[in-house]
Parts: C-alpha cells; sequence; structure tokens
C-alpha cells in the first residue's frame, strides 16, 4: 500500500468542502517526498533560534528597563546558556537539529514499509508546533520594538519564572486545543501530531513552573506568606524606629542636664566671687547634683 494515501473517501457524486481539500493539499504536499518536509522543518527551526536571539538583544538593550523576565530569556533549559551569552551559532541547536532531521527521514522509511501515518504525525510534531512558537516570537518583537523607539509603554513591570512559564503553557494548551477541533473535522495525523505536540510542550512548562514553585521561598509562593513577610517586615521597621526615637530623647535629655549643670555651676562660682564668701564643699556638691 502506498503512504500516499487519499484522506477522505467521499461518496463519487459528492464534492469535498474546501477545509478538506486544503487538508488533503497539504498532506500530499509534505507526503510526495521527504525533502519537503526537511527543508520546511530546518527553515522554521532556524527562524525560530534567529528570532529568539533578535528578541533577546532587543530584550537586553532597552527593554529589561520597563519588563524585566526573572531568570533566563529563553524557556527551553537546553539553550538558555546560548541565548543568554547571545550566540549565533549554537552547537545544541545544530545537535538538535540533526536529531531531528534523523528522526524525521527514519519515521519516513518506517511509513513506507507498513506504517504510512507516522511520518505524518511526526511530521505534525515538528512544524505546527512551531506556529505557536512563531506567533510568540512575532508578538515579543512587535512589542520590544515599540518600548525600545517609542514611549507607549511606561512605567516597570516583572514577571516572575513560574509565571512566564505558565503563561507559555497556556499558550501551547489553547493552540492544541484549536488543532484538536481541526483534527475532528479534517481527520489528518499531520493536525494531530500539532496538536498532541502543543500539548506535550505545554505540559513540560506546567511542570518546570511547578518545580520553580518547589524551589522559592514560601513567602513567594503564597499571597498569605508575602503578606505575613510584609506584617513582620513592618513590625521590625516600627520597633527599630521606636528604638532610635528612644535613643535620640535620651540624648538630648543628657545633654540639656549637662548644660543645666555647667549653667548651675558658673552661676554659683560667679556669685560667691562677687560676695567674696568661699562656699561650703557640701554646697557645691548639692549644686553639681
Amino acid at each position: 500500500m502506498d503512504h500516499r494515501r487519499i484522506v477522505f473517501q467521499k461518496a463519487p457524486f459528492e464534492r469535498p468542502s474546501n477545509l478538506e481539500t486544503g487538508a488533503f493539499a497539504l498532506s500530499n504536499f509534505f507526503l510526495n517526498g521527504l525533502w519537503s518536509g526537511l527543508l520546511v522543518g530546518a527553515v522554521l527551526y532556524v527562524c525560530d533560534y534567529a528570532l529568539t536571539i533578535t528578541c533577546a538583544r532587543l530584550y537586553r538593550s532597552s527593554v529589561n528597563e520597563k519588563l524585566v523576565f526573572e531568570g533566563s530569556y529563553e524557556t527551553t533549559p537546553l539553550f538558555q546558556k546560548d541565548v543568554d551569552s547571545l550566540r549565533r551559532v549554537s552547537p545544541r541547536f545544530i545537535a538538535a537539529l540533526i536529531l531531528c532531521g534523523s528522526l524525521l527521514a527514519g519515521s519516513w522509511l518506517l511509513s513506507a514499509q507498513s506504517q504510512p501515518e507516522l511520518y505524518e504525525f511526526l511530521l505534525g510534531v515538528m512544524l505546527l508546533v512551531q506556529v505557536s512558537i512563531h506567533t510568540r516570537h512575532g508578538r515579543n518583537l512587535f512589542l520590544f520594538r515599540a518600548m525600545n523607539k517609542t514611549d507607549e509603554v511606561r512605567g516597570r513591570i516583572e514577571y516572575s519564572r513560574s509565571l512566564l512559564l505558565r503563561m507559555s503553557s497556556v499558550e501551547h494548551f489553547i493552540f492544541s486545543a484549536l488543532y484538536l477541533i481541526l483534527f475532528a473535522f479534517t481527520q489528518s495525523w499531520f493536525i494531530f501530531g500539532g496538536a498532541v505536540g502543543c500539548l506535550s510542550l505545554a505540559a513540560k512548562h506546567r511542570s518546570l513552573a511547578r518545580k520553580r514553585l518547589a524551589t522559592a521561598p514560601a513567602a513567594v509562593q503564597s499571597p498569605q506568606g508575602m503578606e505575613s513577610q510584609r506584617g513582620s517586615s513592618a513590625a521590625i521597621s516600627v520597633a527599630h524606629d521606636q528604638r532610635a526615637n528612644w535613643k535620640r530623647t535620651h540624648y538630648r535629655l543628657s545633654a540639656c542636664n549637662s548644660v543645666s549643670r555647667c549653667a548651675r555651676a558658673a552661676f554659683s562660682a560667679a556669685t560667691v566671687n562677687a560676695a567674696g564668701i568661699p562656699r561650703p564643699a557640701n554646697h557645691s556638691a548639692n549644686w553639681s547634683r
């Protein structure tokens, strides 16, 4: 059986819908040869890395003065060091690209023999996930350029690492739901592969967010912890202020007493000298007290 099969089987006189015709044409474009899928996949992956470096450079130039991301700009731990150093050529990325191409070529050989759906499924995993990723790149590129060249964004906001990962998880989950809806109408393994790929990436980022929350301090994990931390900090600050006020008051009273003693002693000495009468020892001691 040839792997280039017709996905939709209709009655002889029933006209296929536009959605089914488009999905069938898309499947044939990728299934007619291995190089078409490899070429499109390579272009998308290279564009993904190039856009990541471009957005990371814009973020480090001036965007981070208004918008702060905790940790690395890159969400994938494997490429964080290369993106943080703004490395244009990444050995890790090249190795990952070769690995994905090898898996795709192996699935092509298997689909030609017995499993025609395997290559279509893996191709959907590789390509349609990039649609979700490039959507985020396009949004970040537009936002960062607007923040860099204009004053349309004011103020400063910080995103925690766990929130960034959860936001990424939600975005991929939305694309996964969209692909599942399309799969219900098209019955295409290519669309189903995109749904599974986005769902897997969403679960991965969700797991990373939970690990980040688990390693974060308890005050950061819950609003109650943050409020208690703020309350304890406020109480400590009030105690320090009260102690400082008490010290200042004590020093002022001590200074006033010293000045008063000196004034009394001087007045007493002046009075005795004017009268010519010697002052008793116990009298000076009483004045000095």
